[in-house]
C-alpha cells in the first residue's frame, strides 16, 4: 500500500495535457480563455435598439473549422510548482511533450500536418515549421485587457544567444488608442521593457552562439531552469515566470488577438506557451460591502442578507476597479424590499472633491471613469422609528459599451435594517425609608435587541449587570449605571442616587374648624421633613377638593361638614395619612327679608313690619328703624316722628342657631304731619255749639295751654291736647270779652325744643 501511495504522490507531482482535437476554435477560447469584462468571437452579441452582431469566428492554424492537430489542449499542474495551476496550451508540437518530469534535453513530438504563421514571418531567422496559431475577435469593456501566460522551450539553455532559436508572439490588431489609426503589434513584452519575451531576450544566461545577439541573463529574474534531466513538474528545460500581456485599447471596439508559436529551422526542440484558464479578461467594476461602524471605519466584509443596524453598523460599498478607465460608463441604482429611501435608510458617497453627496437610490446612477474607486455609504435613518426589521435589496447595473446591451453587469446587495434608537437612560433619585432594598431606570432606545447593563459599585447591588437589581443600602450613596446596545457600538451612563429619608408624620392643623360659607380654612402639618410630598384632600356629600402644599389656604363655599385626609410621603413606601372625620363643619346662612305697611308712613302713625326670612333655626331677629329705635320681634310695629319728612332706612339683621347672619335694609317714607291751629272765639252759650275753646295740635311730646285776661290773670291752664277752656273761672263764667292765650309745646321729633305761641281769642256769650 505504501508503494502506491508514493506512485500517487509522483504522479500528482507532474503536469499533464490534454489534446481539443474535435474542438471548434470558437469553443476553446469561449471555454478557456475568455474572463471578465470581455466578448469573444463565437459570442452572439445584441445591440441596443434590437438586433444582434457575430465576431468573426475564431481560427486554429487559419482555420474556424474543428481542430485536427494535437498542438492545442489544456493542461493541469496537479500540484506541481509551476507557475500557473490550469489552462490552455499551445506547442510547436504534440501537446503531450510538455508532460513532466523533465526527461530529455531535446524532446519533440512532431504534428501533420504542419502549419508555418506568415505573420511570424519578421521574428525568424530562417523558415518556420509547426507553428500552433491561435485568432479571435474580442470587445473589452474596459480601455485595458490582459491574460496570464508561461513561455517554456526544451531550446533552453543551449540555445540561447543562438539565431535560430523559436518564437512566438501575441499580435494585438485594432484602433490605436491614441494615433486613432489601425495598427498591429506584439503584446508579449517583458515587464517594464519594450522588448518582445523570446528566447535570446529572458534566459539565465547563454552557452552557446553570440552574446551580442541577446541579452545575455539580464532578465533572469524572469526564467526558470528546468534542464536537469529527471526532475519532476514538466518535460520543458525552460520557462518564465507567470507573465501577463496587457495593453491599452479602446473600450467597446473590435479588436483581433493572434497568439502564436512557431519552431524555426526545424521541428525538434519543442516549444509552447500556457496560457492561464479564464484569464483573458477586461477590469470591470468589482463591488463590494464592507461594515462600517459608527467611527467611520471599515471593517469585515458584509455578505448577501448582512445586518445593518440604526446608529451603529452601515455599509461601506465600494466600486472598485483594477485601474482607473479612460471611458466613463455609468452606474445605475434601483431597490427592492419594503424598507423606505429617506424613511428608513439614507445613502451617500463621496465626490471627487471630498464633499458628502447624498443620493436617492429610487433610480439615481453616478459615472464612474477616472477614479479607480468610488465609496457609497448606505446607513439606517438615525431619526427614523420602526418597530421590526426591514429589508433593503440594491439592484446595481453597470453599463459598459452603449450599443451593446451583453456587457451589462448586474449586482445586487441585500441587508436587513435594524431598528435600534439611540440609548437613553434617565438620571434619577431614589427616596426611600430606611434602606433601598431594589435600584432600577428608566431607559430608552436601544431596539428590540437586548441591552447589556452594568451598575457601579458593584458591592453595593445583588445582580450589577441586571437593569432591575435587589439592593441593601442604608445611607445616602451615588451609583452609576451604563447600557450598552446589542451591537455594543452605542451607550449611556445615568447617576441613580440613592437618598435615605425620615419616615413622615400626619399631623394636621386645621383652621378654623367652624364658620359661616363661604369660610377660609388653613390647613397646616407640623414637622414635616425636606422634599416631603404632601397632598390634602377634603370631601363633602357633594364634592371634592385636592391641594398639594402645606400651609395650603382654601375657601369652602358649600357648606356642610367635611372630611379632612392628609397624606406625607418622602418616598415611595415611606408615607403616613390620616382621616379626620367631620373635621370642618361650614354653616349655612340665613337670607333676610321683610315688608311693611302702610307705603308711606304719617308722623306718629304706626308702621307694622313683616318679616319674610328664610333659613333654619334663624334664633334672632334685630330690627334698626333708622330713628334710633330698635326692635327684636319677629313682627314688630313702630311710629315715626319726624321734624321734616324723610326717609327712615330700615335694617333688618337675622342670625340662625350657628351664627351665621344675614341682613337686608329698605327705605320707609315717612311725612311730617304737624299741624297748630288756634281758634278766635268761641260761645259758651249753652246752645250746644263752639262751646269750647280747644286748639287743635298733633305729633307733640309737650303741650300747654294757658287763658289770660287782658292784666295777665291766669284763669286756665292743661296739659293734654284733649282739654279746652270752657269759658269759666273756679266754675263761674266770666263775662264777654277779650282774653289772651298761651301755647308752649315740644315735637315728638326734638322733644328738647319748646315752642311757645301767644294770641287772643273772643268770648261771646
Amino acid at each position: 500500500m505504501s508503494a502506491l501511495m508514493c506512485v500517487a504522490v509522483l504522479h500528482a507531482q507532474n503536469l499533464t495535457t490534454s489534446p481539443l482535437t474535435g474542438q471548434t476554435p470558437n469553443n476553446i477560447v469561449q471555454q478557456h480563455l475568455a474572463g471578465d469584462g470581455v466578448l469573444l468571437s463565437g459570442e452572439t452579441i445584441h445591440l441596443n435598439g434590437g438586433g444582434t452582431m457575430q465576431l468573426t469566428p475564431a481560427k486554429f492554424n487559419n482555420s474556424s473549422n474543428s481542430v485536427s492537430a494535437p498542438q492545442i489542449g489544456t493542461f493541469n499542474s496537479n500540484g506541481f510548482n509551476f507557475p500557473i495551476g490550469s489552462g490552455l496550451i499551445m506547442t510547436t508540437g504534440n501537446v503531450s511533450v510538455a508532460n513532466g518530469p523533465n526527461s530529455a534535453g531535446s524532446s519533440s513530438q512532431s504534428v501533420t500536418p504542419m502549419y508555418s504563421d506568415p505573420l511570424m514571418n519578421g521574428l525568424a531567422s530562417s523558415s518556420l515549421n509547426g507553428c500552433g496559431a491561435l485568432e479571435f475577435e474580442f470587445i473589452a469593456f474596459a480601455d485595458t485587457f490582459a491574460f496570464s501566460y508561461v513561455f517554456a522551450s526544451d531550446e533552453y539553455p543551449e540555445f540561447v544567444c543562438s539565431s535560430y532559436n523559436d518564437v512566438f508572439a501575441f499580435f494585438l490588431s485594432g484602433i490605436d488608442p491614441v494615433t486613432f489609426v489601425p495598427t498591429t503589434r506584439n503584446v508579449a513584452i517583458i515587464p517594464h521593457t519594450v522588448l518582445p519575451v523570446t528566447i535570446n531576450n529572458l534566459n539565465g544566461g547563454y552557452t552557446s552562439g553570440s552574446a551580442s545577439n541577446c541579452q545575455n541573463g539580464t532578465y533572469s529574474n524572469y526564467y526558470v531552469a528546468n534542464h536537469n534531466t529527471g526532475t519532476p513538474g514538466v518535460e520543458y528545460d525552460g520557462y518564465t515566470v507567470k507573465l501577463d500581456a496587457e495593453a491599452v485599447i479602446l473600450a467597446c471596439q473590435t479588436y483581433t488577438m493572434h497568439l502564436s508559436v512557431c519552431n524555426v529551422g526545424d521541428n525538434a526542440y519543442d516549444s509552447g506557451v500556457f496560457l492561464e484558464e479564464g484569464s483573458f479578461y477586461s477590469p470591470t467594476l468589482e463591488i463590494s460591502a464592507r461594515a462600517l461602524d459608527t467611527t467611520d471605519t471599515a471593517h469585515y466584509l458584509l455578505h448577501d442578507w448582512d445586518t445593518l443596524v440604526q446608529n451603529c453598523k452601515g455599509a461601506d460599498i465600494l466600486f472598485e476597479m483594477a485601474r482607473p478607465n479612460l471611458t466613463a460608463y455609468t452606474v445605475e441604482f434601483s431597490y427592492g424590499g419594503n424598507a423606505s429611501v429617506g424613511a428608513h435608510y439614507l445613502v451617500s458617497r463621496i465626490s471627487p472633491e471630498g464633499d458628502t453627496v447624498y443620493m436617492d437610490l429610487n433610480n439615481s446612477s453616478f459615472s464612474f471613469q477616472d477614479s479607480a474607486q468610488i465609496h457609497v455609504y448606505l446607513a439606517v435613518n438615525p431619526d427614523t422609528t420602526f418597530e421590526e426589521a426591514r429589508t433593503l435589496e440594491l439592484y446595481i447595473k453597470t453599463d459598459y459599451c452603449e450599443m451593446y446591451t451583453d456587457d451589462d453587469q448586474f449586482d445586487t446587495l441585500r441587508f436587513v435594517l435594524m431598528p435600534n434608537p439611540r440609548i437613553q437612560i434617565a438620571d434619577s433619585t431614589f427616596r426611600v425609608c430606611h434602606h433601598c432594598a431594589e435600584l432600577t431606570a428608566v431607559v430608552e432606545g436601544g431596539g428590540p435587541m437586548p441591552i447589556t447593563y452594568h451598575w457601579t459599585a458593584e458591592d453595593t447591588v445583588q445582580d450589577p449587570d441586571s437593569l432591575t437589581t435587589a439592593c441593601n443600602i442604608t445611607s445616602n450613596m451615588t451609583l452609576h449605571l451604563e447600557a450598552v446596545d446589542y451591537w455594543g457600538c452605542m451607550a449611556d451612563t445615568a447617576e441613580i442616587k440613592v437618598e435615605i429619608t425620615e419616615q413622615p408624620v400626619a399631623n394636621p392643623i386645621i383652621t378654623p374648624t367652624f364658620g359661616c360659607a363661604p369660610l377660609p380654612v388653613v390647613l397646616s402639618t407640623q414637622n414635616m421633613p425636606d422634599n416631603c410630598q404632601i397632598a390634602w384632600t377634603l370631601t363633602n356629600d357633594t364634592l371634592t377638593i385636592t391641594d398639594s402644599t402645606n400651609n395650603a389656604h382654601l375657601t369652602l363655599s358649600e357648606f356642610g361638614y367635611y372630611d379632612v385626609n392628609l397624606w406625607l410621603s418622602t418616598a415611595p413606601g415611606c408615607s403616613d395619612s390620616i382621616l379626620l372625620t367631620h373635621a370642618i363643619h361650614v354653616a349655612d346662612y340665613p337670607h333676610a327679608a321683610f315688608t311693611f305697611t302702610p307705603d308711606e308712613a304719617q308722623n306718629g302713625q304706626p308702621v307694622s313690619f313683616f318679616n319674610l326670612s328664610e333659613g333654619d333655626n334663624i334664633t334672632n331677629y334685630q330690627w334698626l328703624f333708622g330713628d334710633g329705635g330698635t326692635a327684636y320681634d319677629t313682627d314688630p310695629v313702630h311710629a315715626y316722628h319726624v321734624i321734616n319728612s324723610e326717609n327712615m332706612l330700615v335694617r333688618l339683621t337675622v342670625t340662625n342657631g350657628d351664627g351665621c347672619a344675614d341682613d337686608t335694609t329698605m327705605i320707609v317714607p315717612v311725612v311730617d304731619n304737624f299741624a297748630l291751629w288756634v281758634p278766635n272765639s268761641f260761645t259758651p252759650n249753652h246752645d250746644g255749639n263752639n262751646e269750647i275753646f280747644q286748639p287743635v295740635v298733633n305729633d307733640v311730646a309737650y303741650y300747654q295751654l294757658e287763658i289770660y285776661n287782658r292784666t295777665g290773670e291766669l284763669f286756665f291752664v292743661t296739659n293734654s291736647t284733649e282739654l279746652g277752656w270752657d269759658g269759666t273761672v273756679n266754675g263761674k263764667p266770666v263775662q264777654t270779652g277779650v282774653y289772651v292765650w298761651r301755647i308752649t309745646y315740644a315735637k315728638y321729633a326734638d322733644p328738647t325744643y319748646y315752642y311757645v305761641r301767644e294770641g287772643e281769642l273772643i268770648l261771646i256769650r
